[in-house]
């Protein structure tokens, strides 16, 4: 089902209105048959693309959970519906020491855009906090999200050949040089690009150039 949540957001991303009427309606489905970790999943996607009704829903389903993932996401979803920093800021250093560097990056923003403009002493230093927590978040996200941090991840027979698409050989020398079919090489670069989260060889040469 988290893979189901997955394929919904990148169907829907530029639809953001629709994506989040999708998110919420796996979201009710995964909470019926039980399944609350994928529904919070939905509803803080759908919380991350502004969407008010969708922090309400996770506000609700986090506070009936248990564990420090549910406090996390509850301090999240609570922060935005109020518009208060300091649960915010519960929420991103929640996640950061869960090591889920997204939410914890979505929070810090979050509360840098309710703390900007304040003066008194308490928001001074919550904006220090906010900062920090936002740009370390950051560097580990685009860290883990590198071309060599996802090159890595492939299998070596996999690296190898992303390596041959991304430079000048043809499908059928591909196949030739493989002994496999062209059908075969196809499916296999198909897996790949998803892994690399590129469009096709093009995209796929320039990131690794």
């Amino acid at each position: 089902m988290i893979t189901l949540a997955l394929q919904v957001e990148a169907r829907f991303a530029g639809d953001p209105k629709q994506l989040c009427a999708e998110l919420r309606s796996l979201a009710r489905s995964s909470l019926d048959r039980g399944m609350v970790p994928v529904a919070l999943h939905c509803l803080a996607a759908a919380t991350r693309h502004g969407c008010p009704a969708a922090a309400r829903e996770l506000a609700a389903a986090a506070a009936a959970a248990t564990g420090r993932w549910a406090g996390a996401l509850y301090c999240f979803s609570a922060g935005q519906e109020q518009g208060n920093p300091a649960l915010l800021l519960e929420a991103a250093t929640g996640a950061a020491l869960l090591g889920n560097e997204l939410l914890c990056n979505n929070a810090a923003q979050a509360a840098l855009q309710l703390l900007e403009g304040r003066a008194d002493g308490d928001s001074r230093e919550q904006l220090r906090s906010a900062r920090r927590l936002e740009q370390s978040s950051f560097r580990k996200l685009r860290q883990a999200n590198s071309i060599q941090a996802r090159m890595a991840a492939l299998s070596p027979f996999e690296a190898d050949l992303a390596r041959r698409a991304a430079g000048t050989a043809t499908r059928r020398e591909m196949s030739e040089d493989l002994h496999l079919s062209p059908r075969t090489i196809d499916w296999h670069l198909g897996k790949i690009f998803h892994k690399l989260h590129v469009s096709g060889r093009s995209e796929l040469g320039e990131a690794l150039r």
